[in-house]
């Protein structure tokens, strides 16, 4: 177990726990006034007091400059294994599947299975990657002449890729759907984190996608084999997966912004009294019996007799 408060990009506090034979056992606790490690690893870290900074995590510092293997895990987990997805990296993904589906059949054929799978109609795709040279009428004007010259030596790839349908073809770019872009962006690198037991963040799961898409998305990461370790974490504002029969009440949280501080609490629906298991959990939270949703009392007819 493992976590750290920052302010104001300085770290306040950091802990790093493990759980060997069901035990929990302090490896260190750091505060403003230094660190401890528990009784282990003592004298273990003492390289790290040289190098440690107020705004640099001990975790990392130990896992570079120390020997302790229960911390280069940890470090290795949030470096290698925890994947996140938001909308600012999403070209990102979509460049790394065009790729894969390029060059990489079987991971093509995992993606029009699941493709088919969700029910889109999509047959198949061709991708087509071609490397050569810019051109000068593509550069804009306001480049320096140093830089066009630069920019002219280098070759690029040019990336087509066509959806096929049963009666036709689509420019996957130019012409699909925001929602048919995203599956296709999402699903070369979901594959990968299923094989190989990483953890995938990704805000706002749902956002261009439909109900029925998303609920057989979170239905492959719940029903892969208890062997594998994958993990999927989301945000969402889409209630209707709180009556999802696949999530146990302490699968579900939420959080509710504390007005006078402006911080986040985040509690699980496990941690409620008098919530049955058969209820309703959209209905409930809606109703606003969980908390965690604003209380507007916005009255817009005032605004329209303006």
């Amino acid at each position: 177990m493992y976590g750290f408060t920052l302010k104001e990009f300085l770290v306040t506090d950091e802990y790093l726990y493990y759980v060997p034979k069901g035990r929990q056992t302090k490896i260190f606790e750091r505060s403003d006034k230094g660190f401890s490690t528990g009784r282990k690893f003592v004298g273990k870290l003492a390289t790290c007091n040289d190098v440690l900074k107020p705004n640099r995590l001990l975790l990392s510092c130990a896992a570079n400059f120390s020997n302790v293997s229960e911390i280069i895990d940890a470090y290795r987990f949030f470096v290698e294994e925890l994947v996140v997805y938001n909308p600012l990296n999403q070209n990102n993904w979509m460049n790394y599947s065009l790729y894969q589906m390029n060059s990489n059949p079987q991971m093509k054929n995992a993606v029009i299975t699941l493709m088919q799978d969700l029910g889109t109609g999509i047959k198949d795709i061709d991708v087509t990657i071609d490397t050569k040279k810019i051109e000068s009428s593509q550069l804009p004007d306001f480049l320096s002449e140093e830089f066009k010259n630069l920019l002219l030596k280098q070759n690029i790839d040019a990336i087509t890729a066509k959806v096929k349908y049963d009666n036709f073809s689509t420019d996957l770019i130019q012409e699909e759907s925001v929602g048919i872009r995203k599956l296709f962006a999402l699903l070369c690198p979901l594959i990968d984190i299923m094989a190989n037991n990483k953890t995938l963040i990704c805000d706002e799961l749902e956002t261009s996608l439909h109900e029925a898409v998303l609920y057989k998305l979170i239905n492959v990461f719940m029903n892969l084999p208890i062997s594998n370790n994958s993990q999927l974490f989301f945000t969402t504002h889409e209630t209707g997966l709180l009556d999802l029969d696949i999530f146990r009440r302490d699968q579900i949280w939420f959080t509710e912004l504390t007005p006078e501080e402006r911080s986040t609490v985040l509690y699980s629906l496990a941690e409620l009294k008098n919530v049955r298991k058969d209820e309703k959990y959209s209905k409930g939270y809606i109703s606003g019996r969980y908390g965690a949703i604003p209380m507007l009392n916005v009255d817009f007819a005032k605004f329209l007799a303006m």
